[in-house]
């Protein structure tokens, strides 16, 4: 909160967090109840549950099936610009190929939205509108970090 007061920003930012360590002692808790201290909408998703990176990115118009993805979804249901959005179990997330064989990897589709100054021009496939979403505060959870992609464990 000290970092984002002396930055001069108009609201707290917490760099993405990667919470590692073995199962049942507390992250998930521990990230729910963040989001409660602070005042702001908080969500929780189940990576094991995810078989893409539609989840959060949403799915490009032109698909029957076209929907924004679930940070998008929760800004505007609750008109929360910063939640905080937590990933579990990112270290079981699965990748679903194309039969082209294009890779649709959850790890991988969260990249844009780390990287502050990428998620403040982030566009959505389904609506094809920019949004910025670099005020969402992200909490990874893995019970092994050593399965992430490198740019996810620093």
């Amino acid at each position: 909160m000290r970092r984002s007061a002396l930055a001069g920003e108009i609201g707290f930012r917490l760099e993405p967090l990667l919470l590692d360590g073995p199962p049942g002692i507390g992250k998930s808790s521990w990230a729910r109840a963040l989001a409660r201290l602070l005042g702001v909408e908080g969500m929780v998703l189940d990576a094991t549950g995810e078989q893409a990176s539609f989840g959060i990115t949403g799915l490009q118009k032109g698909w029957s099936g076209s929907i924004i993805g679930r940070p998008l979804d929760l800004i505007m249901r609750t008109q929360g610009a910063n939640p905080i959005f937590v990933i579990d179990e990112i270290d079981k997330a699965a990748t679903a190929r194309s039969s082209k064989d294009a890779s649709f990897g959850l790890a991988e589709a969260l990249l844009p939205f780390l990287e502050k100054s990428s998620a403040a021009s982030w566009n959505c496939p389904a609506l094809r509108l920019p949004f910025d979403m670099s005020w969402i505060d992200w909490v990874l959870t893995s019970n092994d970090m050593n399965v992430l992609p490198d740019p996810l464990t620093r």
